[in-house]
């Protein structure tokens, strides 16, 4: 019931975020990562939103630390298999909260062009595969993010920014862990 023009419009957005490619001639398809493209989405990530920490630190205001505890707690209630796009929609926020916090520019472009080629589908993908639950995982998120938030306030931008990297580290090295076990 719906015109090949939004069909196509929709798939050539979906193309420039980076989930679907064209194929000529045969149609669109979804993108499939390899082990190489995760770990190498995960790098960057690690490098800028660690920076982006450091900068947070000296330049986080109290609006932004109260968004932040606010974000956290929400999380804290999302800790259900049911709760788990609630969940994932309060982490995308609290991470972006953290890098705007920088205020430097170029870092938020650069992390919110990350975060919208990181597909939603691969963390969900993550969610299904990995040997811990959803509520263990996100329980550990909880806390290394709550350690983030008290750097942050504190103002140490050396121990946030390494809070933030070993963070995601982690969470790369548990995905691709799973991504080996299922090859």
């Amino acid at each position: 019931g719906v015109s090949q023009m939004p069909v196509r419009e929709a798939l050539r957005q979906l193309a420039t975020e980076g989930v679907v490619e064209h194929i000529p001639y045969r149609g669109a398809r979804v993108i499939q990562f390899s082990a190489d493209d995760v770990a190498d989405l995960y790098a960057h990530r690690s490098h800028l939103e660690s920076r982006a920490a450091r900068e947070a630190a000296r330049n986080i205001t109290a609006e932004n630390l109260s968004e932040l505890r606010e974000l956290h707690a929400q999380m804290g209630k999302s800790l259900t298999p049911e709760s788990f796009s609630e969940y994932s929609y309060l982490n995308r926020r609290f991470h972006r909260v953290v890098y705007t916090a920088s205020q430097r520019d170029y870092l938020i472009r650069a992390l919110d062009q990350i975060w919208t080629d990181f597909p939603t589908m691969m963390m969900s993908y993550f969610a299904q595969a990995t040997t811990k639950t959803v509520a263990e995982r996100h329980a550990q998120d909880l806390e290394e993010h709550a350690a983030i938030v008290d750097a942050l306030e504190r103002r140490n931008s050396e121990e946030a920014a390494e809070l933030m990297r070993q963070h995601i580290d982690e969470n790369c090295e548990e995905l691709l862990g799973v991504l080996a076990a299922q090859q």
